[in-house]
């Protein structure tokens, strides 16, 4: 491979020939300090658009290729928003309910007793959502993997604001409604993309190498998403006495009177 005036020229051996073509390389890469990984990822992805036009692509292997893109997003993000300093991880594809993803710390271990936290993303919403949104979700999960290593986690599920602060420093706003005004902590918040970000522009720099998600599930999810996640239909409901505020809870269908006020009870 030869760096040429902003041009990647690698060849490809063809019935005795050599088959040359060339990637244009946007000046960025030349402004960070991975620029010879971003190189080698450009040529990887527009080395296969060559092959797919010799005829000569091998035969595809699914989970082959949909766990090598899932690995080189990681790479990629680790290295532009993290300085390469989280450690390798285990990534899986999981059918979990109501969630994009999740991240589960020490989850595997090898027969040699290395330790290896788990990432998951549901490919359920894979063919519903932007790659981009998809992509989001991993490095919303990879902002729990840098702070179970080098911060402190809240307790359970509790987003805390040191993790929130995080998510804004990559570029990904914390939000239980997945809306900016949505509050930024709390046990179930999702997020939204910042425009010109750092995740935005990382993220573009990689859709400029090739980069996709080349497999999805055919059968849509069939809940709304709500906050995020999809939403549950409410089986209790507080009612409220308008004269004495007297509360009691039950079922939404249920007709509810205050003794005291003989007043009806409201669902606030």
């Amino acid at each position: 491979m030869l760096l040429r005036n902003n041009i990647v020229s690698t060849a490809l051996p063809r019935k005795g020939k050599t088959l040359h073509y060339k990637v244009l390389i946007k000046n960025v890469l030349y402004n960070t300090v991975n620029e010879s990984w971003h190189c080698q990822l450009l040529v990887k992805y527009h080395r296969g658009a060559a092959l797919r036009l010799q005829g000569k692509m091998e035969i595809v292997k699914p989970t082959k290729q949909a766990y090598q893109e899932l690995q080189d997003a990681y790479s990629f993000f680790n290295r532009d928003l993290f300085e390469d300093g989280l450690p390798d991880c285990l990534m899986t594809l999981q059918r979990q309910t109501n969630t994009y993803g999740y991240y589960a710390s020490s989850q595997f271990v090898s027969r040699t007793g290395e330790q290896a936290d788990e990432i998951a993303l549901n490919p359920s919403y894979f063919a519903t959502r932007q790659v981009d949104e998809v992509l989001s979700t991993l490095v919303h999960e990879m902002c729990h993997l840098w702070q179970r290593h080098f911060g402190k986690p809240g307790r359970g599920r509790y987003h805390n604001r040191e993790w929130a602060g995080k998510m804004k420093s990559v570029g990904l706003q914390p939000s239980h409604t997945g809306k900016a005004g949505g509050k930024e902590v709390g046990d179930q918040v999702t997020h939204f993309i910042l425009d010109d970000g750092p995740f935005q522009k990382a993220y573009d720099l990689l859709i400029q190498s090739g980069y996709a998600i080349s497999w999805v599930d055919k059968l849509k999810p069939t809940s709304a998403t709500v906050k995020g996640k999809p939403s549950k239909k409410a089986t209790r409901a507080k009612f409220t006495c308008p004269s004495c505020s007297s509360n009691a809870w039950g079922k939404p269908t249920l007709n509810v009177f205050c003794g005291e006020c003989e007043e009806r009870f409201e669902i606030v």
